[in-house]
């Protein structure tokens, strides 16, 4: 479990947030003899910290509060953890479970407005779901200034930037992802390590409106 301070200041950067606009963008270079050519995108939501997760197992639940509170809307981990499991206990959840979870009306607990929000998994290994083009799909989704849920090695992560290296018929292969991570012990804005990119078995869209 995390501290009250921990917990605190994860609020706060979620107030915080609601604030700043996310820039997002798609930058190539030239094409090499080979045809292959290096492409980062992403958005950027400056230099606050995103909400850390407040117990050990709610690394989703602190991506979807992240992911919310990038749209302008409050809802917090317990609640979130609330609506899955019928009350705030610090459980782990699957890929179906979060994205069944995103899925719906929410509340903002802020100012009482109503706003929907959709997952869609993308990827997701242990139940079958894989789509080869994955990555054009997750880059066109962060140039949009979309973040994704990332799941890699049992561990959730906001998915914010992705270096990858593209073919002119627009296929993809990633080569490093840039993540806002919940986990206090670890830096909030990290690339994912080699072993943390081949195994990334989660990847999902989430739409707010």
């Amino acid at each position: 479990m995390l501290t009250r301070r921990s917990i605190v200041t994860g609020l706060a950067a979620t107030a915080a947030m609601q604030s700043t606009s996310a820039l997002a963008n798609l930058a190539c270079s030239a094409f090499n003899q080979a045809g292959i050519q290096q492409c980062t995108a992403g958005l950027e939501i400056g230099t606050v910290t995103t909400p850390l997760q407040q117990c050990k197992s709610w690394c989703w639940a602190a991506c979807i509060e992240t992911i919310f509170a990038l749209r302008g809307h409050r809802v917090a981990q317990p609640t979130i953890a609330t609506r899955l499991f019928g009350g705030d206990v610090c459980w782990s959840a699957v890929g179906p479970q979060i994205i069944s979870t995103v899925s719906g009306i929410w509340t903002d607990e802020e100012n009482g407005t109503q706003f929907s929000a959709s997952g869609f998994p993308l990827l997701d290994m242990q139940f079958g779901v894989w789509n080869m083009n994955a990555a054009p799909i997750v880059a066109t989704e962060l140039a949009n200034g979309y973040p994704l849920i990332n799941g890699a090695l049992g561990h959730a992560t906001v998915l914010t930037e992705m270096t990858y290296l593209r073919d002119r018929f627009g296929r993809g292969m990633p080569v490093e992802f840039t993540v806002r991570d919940p986990w206090p012990e670890n830096p909030n804005r990290r690339s994912l390590n080699a072993q943390e990119v081949a195994g990334t078995n989660f990847l999902a869209l989430v739409r707010v409106s």
